[in-house]
């Protein structure tokens, strides 16, 4: 079968072997022979459609009215076609690979393999705690990895509606809705692209929840693992402070009291060391205090000289009376 061939037959009248060949099936060929033809050649040649059921998908069996049913040689054809039915099915061999048996032909053949697409969904959002009366904005990314493109896309917010609302989804392909079950259209997703919606959500009581998103397509996913999304959001009152509390301060530990003066009288070498050791006094300081002393103890020696020497003198007086 030759359809929609650029180039000819040729049909030399020496030498060539043309009139061995026959049985064609021409459609929609600009020429079908180069030169006139040789007798004997072109015998059972046909001209006309051969009614592929889907050419473009390469489904290549003919329908009931093909021009190549019945038309074939039996010489050298083989006993079975491309899909190892018995031939011929009919009166005569079919032109071409396959032998037309029934009506059931006509439906398409579907392909060898289901189209696969693995769909795989980020999020990105605040980590930190977020006021109740100022709401937050994130981002979904939705990436198909292939290897085929995924059809009937969609993004479902996974949101508990008694502790927060999504306000607005802006997509870059598809629509969103917030009244529908909080879900964004995409349509189909060619392998490799990708689509990013951007949200803005409000808080309706403080507390932690989960933010999660989900993906799914009309395709088959080979990998379920991350069609998936989550975020834990931590809502708090304005002005409640973030984070770990301050370690409570330490006081310093005031140093003991020291010892109360002692009621002994007196003054003394022994006694000045016995104080100083429980006052915990240094040596430099009792050195300090015995300078400081020095001069009374000084003015005390002279004054107690000065009375020993009057007594002195006037005991030597009174002996030299008593002796004469």
């Amino acid at each position: 079968i030759l359809t929609r061939w650029d180039k000819a037959i040729q049909n030399r009248p020496a030498g060539n072997t043309f009139s061995e060949v026959s049985h064609h099936l021409f459609f929609a060929n600009p020429k079908n022979y180069d030169l006139e033809l040789i007798p004997g050649a072109g015998e059972g040649d046909v001209v006309g459609d051969p009614k592929y059921i889907d050419p473009g998908a390469g489904n290549y069996h003919i329908q009931p009215d093909s021009a190549a049913i019945d038309r074939a040689s039996s010489g050298g054809a083989p006993s079975v076609d491309i899909d190892s039915q018995t031939r011929p099915g009919g009166a005569a061999f079919d032109i071409g690979a396959d032998e037309f048996s029934g009506a059931a032909e006509i439906k398409p053949i579907p392909p060898p393999f289901p189209a696969k697409a693995d769909l795989v969904i980020t999020l990105n959002g605040p980590s930190e705690p977020v006021d109740l009366d100022a709401g937050w904005s994130d981002t979904l990314t939705i990436t198909n990895h292939g290897p085929d493109a995924a059809t009937e896309v969609e993004v479902i917010f996974d949101i508990p509606l008694n502790e927060a609302v999504v306000t607005s989804a802006v997509p870059s392909q598809g629509t969103c809705s917030l009244l529908d079950g909080l879900a964004c259209a995409l349509g189909t997703l060619a392998a490799g692209s990708q689509v990013i919606i951007e949200r803005r959500l409000q808080a309706t009581i403080t507390g932690t929840f989960q933010n999660g998103v989900k993906v799914r397509s009309a395709t088959a996913d080979p990998d379920a693992s991350n069609d998936s999304a989550a975020r834990t959001m931590t809502v708090r009152s304005k002005g409640e402070p973030s984070g770990d509390p301050l370690p409570p301060t330490v006081e310093p530990t005031p140093p003991p009291p020291s010892d109360p003066p002692s009621s002994s009288s007196g003054f003394g070498c022994g006694m000045v060391e016995t104080k100083s050791k429980e006052n915990r006094f240094r040596r430099s300081d009792l050195g300090d205090l015995l300078l400081l002393a020095f001069p009374f103890f000084y003015a005390a020696f002279r004054n107690r000289r000065r009375h020993l020497a009057f007594s002195s003198n006037r005991g030597r007086t009174f002996f030299n009376k008593i002796t004469r």
